[in-house]
């Protein structure tokens, strides 16, 4: 199958997170029709993770299967060469290429298949190697516009309240109003030394009923990155010092520290050499922004790259697309990188 008749059946089967089953037992007859011995392993109730091997190869080849909510990102479909649609850049269109990869070759292959990334993780976070492979690393397959990111950042992610005192509208007290203490908060957080130019996200913040009643009560919620080379531990002591200057009360949602592999590691400098040679120019290393999979593949102590196809800003968006081209590029790339053709 080429790789848009792929990318047609994977995005046939929707899989927001909590939905993976349908699309997993698609991808285990495609996986074992190639030659594949194929694992479904529970990791949620009805939500298995799949491990595929065939021969004895070297590297791990993971991505996930969940995508994000459709979020007014409806339907499938392809104009002049880009496929829009959820799902279709992340993580949906790795996969397509991935698949295009390992039927166009008989090269070994470990490939992995998670359930849950844009939630908690729990696919990645389960892990494990049924077959006792030799592995010397792992690359992950998420949108990097094909730069090789042997950095990811980590994050802290809570959600928060900020409380004022309700009082009449035109009293124009700023220091009661929770939506302007609010605000204050938010720029202070803004302003951490250790993003180090860095910014952060404030994904949702609801407070207040109307103009005329000063609000007692404004809560948000915030990612706040964490670049590598920062402590996690001691970038949490900030954050939680700052929400605490405002009194506010908060959840942590999560805590991830950021990861690193070197550039000189084996799996990148693979990767690398199998980049370079098809796209025949230079490829770079770069940062991860998001937390991904390959997050848990290092604490398992897995040297992790993360590279694939697309841009990052446009998943999650209404606007994600991504290019045939750009996929059928990183396709090649696998080829090579199986075959150890550098």
């Amino acid at each position: 199958m080429e790789l848009l008749g792929w990318l047609r059946e994977l995005m046939a089967r929707p899989s927001p997170t909590g939905r993976e089953g349908e699309v997993q037992r698609f991808l285990v007859e495609a996986l074992r029709g190639m030659g594949f011995d194929v694992i479904l392993e529970p990791v949620l109730p009805g939500r298995p993770n799949l491990y595929a091997v065939r021969g004895r190869p070297g590297y791990l080849l993971a991505t996930h299967v969940d995508t994000v909510p459709a979020w007014g990102c409806e339907g499938f479909t392809v104009e002049d060469g880009t496929a829009y649609g959820r799902g279709v850049a992340d993580p949906k269109g790795q996969i397509a290429a991935l698949l295009t990869a390992l039927e166009g070759t008989e090269a070994p292959a470990f490939v992995a298949l998670f359930v849950d990334e844009e939630k908690g993780g729990k696919g990645s976070e389960a892990f494990r190697d049924p077959w006792g492979m030799d592995l010397k690393g792992a690359v992950v397959l998420e949108p990097t516009e094909l730069r090789i990111c042997n950095l990811q950042f980590g994050s802290v992610e809570f959600e928060a309240e900020v409380g004022g005192e309700e009082m009449h509208g035109a009293t124009y007290d700023g220091d009661k109003n929770a939506i302007l203490r609010c605000s204050k908060l938010i720029q202070d957080l803004c302003e951490l030394p250790f993003l180090g130019g860095s910014g952060i996200t404030v994904g949702r913040i609801e407070g207040g009923r109307d103009p005329q009643v000063i609000p007692d009560s404004c809560k948000f919620t915030a990612d706040i990155p964490v670049p590598p080379g920062v402590k996690v531990e001691e970038a949490l002591d900030e954050v939680l010092a700052t929400l605490d200057r405002y009194g506010a009360e908060y959840t942590l949602l999560s805590v991830d520290e950021p990861t690193e592999t070197s550039p000189d590691s084996q799996v990148a400098q693979d990767l690398l050499r199998a980049a370079t040679e098809t796209l025949k120019r230079p490829v770079s290393f770069g940062v991860m922004s998001a937390w991904t999979d390959a997050a848990n593949l290092s604490k398992k102590g897995m040297p992790t790259v993360v590279f694939g196809a697309g841009s990052l800003a446009l998943c999650h968006t209404k606007r994600e697309n991504i290019r045939l081209r750009e996929l059928s590029a990183l396709s090649e790339i696998l080829i090579r990188f199986l075959e150890g053709r550098y």
